[in-house]
């Protein structure tokens, strides 16, 4: 996918599923692609610290792997849900999970970020009634 694209797509994101590689050889880029999402949101006036983000841990079945609390500890500051993805537990129950988890995230934002802010809509809108 191109890098132009993908960086605009982040920056306009209300939600993040970011799909961090478990592979010890892998920690780095994991943490500059995490990086980089924090500035694309920040190049577009958005807190990084409130976006709905879930981090997906996968390939926890390769070896050899990070320990998750060394992914934590570097990817995961903000204490947001994680999910654990392998090739031989199928694919969708956790990924199931973890949509689930952005899903929530999202619609906690939107309610205390978003809709206060439409009030002043509402009320106008409310005058054409």
């Amino acid at each position: 996918m191109d890098n132009t694209f993908t960086n605009e797509l982040i920056s306009i994101a209300d939600a993040v599923m970011f799909v961090a590689d478990s592979q010890n050889v892998k920690l780095e880029e994991n943490i500059i692609k995490l990086r980089n999402v924090a500035r694309m949101q920040q190049q577009n006036q958005r807190n990084f610290s409130q976006l709905p983000l879930v981090l997906q841990y996968n390939k926890r079945d390769m070896s050899p792997i990070i320990p998750i609390d060394t992914l934590q500890r570097f990817l995961n500051p903000l204490g947001w849900n994680y999910v654990e993805t392998n090739a031989y537990a199928g694919p969708t129950e956790p990924i199931v999970a973890a949509l689930h988890m952005l899903e929530t995230r999202l619609i906690a934002y939107l309610k205390q970020a978003i809709i206060p802010s439409l009030a002043p809509f509402a009320r106008l809108l409310s005058e054409f009634d």
